[in-house]
């Protein structure tokens, strides 16, 4: 359903409005064409990449918190063996 009306759009505006007015169309939230044009091509793309990054940038932060308590624990610890010895 979503597919067919957006075809067509776009097919309109070509011959219509030229290239720098599709350009400002998409910037410019007007009338209802250029939302479903924005909507379909950013919902099934970022849909896919989005779990996939988010994934690495999950695990990213979780890897520095970690590292920065291990050496403040190593600090402490290498002291202590310092004063004993």
């Amino acid at each position: 359903m979503l597919l067919l009306p957006v075809l067509p759009n776009p097919m309109l505006l070509l011959p219509v409005l030229p290239k720098p007015m599709l350009f400002s169309a998409a910037v410019n939230p007007g009338p209802t064409l250029p939302n479903p044009m924005l909507e379909l091509p950013m919902l099934p793309l970022p849909m896919l990449p989005l779990p996939m990054l988010a994934e690495p940038r999950l695990k990213f932060p979780t890897l520095p918190l970690p590292t920065l308590p291990s050496p403040t624990f190593a600090k402490p610890r290498l002291r202590k063996t310092r004063v004993v010895t």
